[in-house]
């Protein structure tokens, strides 16, 4: 994502669009 501090969602937003 655009927000350093929120990597983590970025993360688990790829991870769950990877998933479908």
């Amino acid at each position: 994502g655009l927000s350093r501090y929120m990597w983590s969602l970025d993360t688990i937003l790829r991870s769950l669009l990877s998933c479908v």
